[in-house]
């Protein structure tokens, strides 16, 4: 028999307009839907007050499972917290969540240096940078930090300064 046979994995995206976001979706129905798992999707389409949303009907729908695709970590604290009293396992990729039965990582370290790497080669060399980065999302800050180290090494590239923005500030 399925294991997942009648039972429903909640999947929270912050939104799907890029492949790291289509690819998460796409990985987590590779695994679930084999077991029997319905898989219920939802797309955020940017909003993280939304995706907050998502995850609250999901947890009012007593689904089984509940996967958040990314997004803002800090937002999700206190809904994490809500799956676990109502016994709903959550699991948080790329982000740390303090009521979730685990986290997946993605290797920040190195994609960070990857995107240092691509910009200093897409700028010649030269220009100056502002950072953005999105508070309580800690993969995105070591990227940053990473990114931010690698356009270091370059003279000719200076690093203005680095701010905190939300995923849905204009």
């Amino acid at each position: 028999t399925e294991v997942g046979k009648g039972k429903v994995i909640g999947v929270a995206s912050m939104h799907m307009s890029n492949d790291w976001n289509t690819n998460c979706v796409l990985g987590v129905e590779n695994i679930v839907t084999p077991m029997g798992y319905e898989m219920n999707h939802t797309n955020a389409m940017g909003q993280t007050s939304q995706q907050v949303k998502d995850v609250e009907n999901f947890i009012a729908a007593k689904v089984n499972g509940i996967v958040i695709c990314g997004g803002e970590g800090i937002a999700f604290t206190d809904v994490s917290l809500k799956a676990k009293a109502a016994g709903i396992p959550l699991v948080g990729i790329d982000m740390f969540l303090p009521g979730a039965v685990a986290s997946v990582e993605a290797d920040n370290y190195a994609g960070g240096a990857q995107q240092g790497l691509f910009l200093a080669k897409a700028m010649g060399g030269e220009g100056k940078v502002i950072v953005l980065d999105t508070p309580g999302w800690k993969s995105l800050y070591i990227r940053s930090l990473m990114s931010t180290a690698v356009l270091s090494q370059f003279d000719g590239i200076k690093v203005l300064n680095s701010y905190e923005v939300f995923g849905d500030d204009p």
